[in-house]
């Protein structure tokens, strides 16, 4: 989802950067900076999403057992890509990246890269934990 969700973020961005044969009134303006911070706000809501959705199954119900823990390990990048988020693309590439029209999804990728080969390996250790140890994490 959160791959998804970063192609729209590109491609709402590059929608906010075509110049539109308008005379720039007030209503084409706030659209334009709508549709970025919608997409931006949907974003960066699905990521914090997925670490409270992991974080409720291993506290409340103990759904999933400590070893999906692991997967929080991600939370730097997700910081990471929330700052980038924030600024706007800028109009130059960086010295020393590449990738410039991939600005948003780029490091969403990583992330996502990130939180994925932790989160599964820990439902692996999950479902092992459960077989040989029956009564470990139970609710309550």
């Amino acid at each position: 989802m959160a791959v998804n969700l970063a192609m729209w973020r590109e491609a709402t961005t590059q929608l906010v950067r075509i110049e539109k044969k308008s005379d720039g009134d007030a209503p084409d303006v706030v659209s334009k900076w709508l549709i970025a911070t919608r997409s931006a706000v949907t974003t960066v809501a699905a990521i914090l999403l997925a670490y409270a959705a992991t974080l409720y199954a291993i506290a409340v119900p103990h759904f999933l057992t400590p070893s999906l823990l692991a997967a929080l390990h991600a939370s730097g990048r997700a910081l990471k890509a929330f700052r980038r988020l924030a600024k706007p693309r800028p109009k130059e590439a960086p010295p020393g990246y590449p990738i410039c029209p991939r600005w948003f999804s780029t490091v969403w990728f990583m992330h996502s890269r990130s939180f994925g080969n932790l989160f599964v390996p820990g439902v692996a250790l999950d479902a092992a934990l459960r077989f040989l140890l029956p009564g470990f994490w139970q609710a309550a």
